[in-house]
C-alpha cells in the first residue's frame, strides 16, 4: 500500500478531483499530513468519516524517515571558519 507522504501537494488535490471532492479537500489532506504532522487519518478531524475511509483504502500513513542528519552548528562554524581565514589573507 502506497504512503500518502509520496503525493505531492498537486497530486493530493487532484486525488480530492478523482473521487469528486472539491481541490480544497487535497489542500486539508496536505495540511494534516504537514502542518499538523498526524500520523492517523482518523486524526483529520475536518475530514469526512467517509472520506477518512477512502484515503485508509488507498494509503497508509507512515512518519518521514531520518536519512541525514545535519550537524548546523558543526557547519555554522566550518563556514565562520572558512571566511574569516578568507577574510585575513585578503587583508
Amino acid at each position: 500500500m502506497e504512503s500518502l507522504y509520496n503525493l505531492n501537494y498537486d497530486q493530493m488535490c487532484e486525488y480530492a478531483l478523482d473521487h469528486g471532492w472539491k481541490s480544497y479537500r487535497g489542500h486539508q489532506i496536505f495540511q494534516w499530513l504537514y502542518r499538523n504532522r498526524v500520523f492517523d487519518i482518523d486524526e483529520m478531524s475536518n475530514v469526512s468519516k467517509e472520506t477518512r475511509e477512502i484515503l485508509k483504502k488507498d494509503f497508509i500513513v507512515n512518519p518521514l524517515e531520518l536519512i541525514n542528519k545535519f550537524r548546523m552548528m558543526e557547519q555554522q562554524n566550518s563556514c565562520l571558519k572558512q571566511v574569516m581565514v578568507h577574510y585575513l589573507k585578503v587583508l
